[in-house]
């Protein structure tokens, strides 16, 4: 974990680390088919690329609960294993029959004062009290507007340091498209405008929610099954 600077309030961290909890894989999956004939037609070979970022997060946190290391892989699991399963159904959980989905769409639509109002007065405070228990946290975090909504990210919220005096927040990070720990800082005043949000990876984001996540400590895939 990096050092805390000491004008920085520390915050309840979890025991959680990027590091030694989070997936040691990317977020990119591919699909790929065969060449096929079907009849006088000849399908060529083709290549469908992806990503589990929802699972990923999901599933690290199951792993993290149950007090069990993640699966010690550095290449992403291969369509059909039983860990691919796994994150597609956790995948599936983390987008709560696409409730999800269409509350990004209607964030991205929103105008960026909106968005900011969001965050800030209602969905910051909650996550900064689940840290303060010491439960990490999925958020979803809205990158654009009226635009493509694959572009939108989920991410776990593993700690945070807050400054009083300039009210800012820095939210450490378990990110499936990154390797190691990433930062997200920003303002932390409820009656600001305008989000002033800066991450460690140079991605924009605009605002983010939370996500409801519950833990499932059984049946998940050993080394041995993936």
């Amino acid at each position: 974990m990096p050092q805390r600077m000491h004008a920085l309030e520390r915050g309840s961290h979890s025991r959680m680390d990027a590091e030694d909890h989070g997936l040691p894989f990317s977020n990119r999956f591919a699909l790929e088919s065969r060449p096929r004939r079907i009849g006088p037609l000849r399908l060529r070979p083709g290549r469908i690329s992806y990503g589990l970022c929802g699972g990923m997060c999901y599933a690290a946190l199951d792993y993290y609960h149950a007090g069990v290391p993640a699966p010690a892989m550095v290449t992403a699991p291969r369509w059909g294993t039983t860990m691919h399963r796994y994150l597609v159904r956790r995948q599936l959980d983390s987008w709560r029959c696409l409730l999800v989905p269409l509350r990004t769409l209607c964030w991205m639509a929103l105008p960026d004062e909106a968005v900011a109002r969001a965050t800030l007065r209602r969905q910051l405070p909650r996550l900064l009290a689940l840290l303060k228990r010491g439960e990490p946290a999925v958020i979803l975090l809205v990158r654009v507007r009226l635009g493509d909504p694959t572009i939108n990210h989920q991410v776990v919220v593993t700690g945070y340091d807050y400054e009083r005096k300039g009210a800012r927040v820095r939210l450490f990070l378990y990110d499936p498209n990154h390797r190691g720990e990433v930062t997200l800082d920003l303002n932390a005043c409820p009656t600001d405008a305008a989000l002033e949000a800066s991450q460690s990876t140079g991605e924009r984001v605009r605002g983010f929610f939370l996500l409801p996540y519950r833990p499932r400590t059984r049946r998940l895939p050993e080394p041995d099954t993936i």
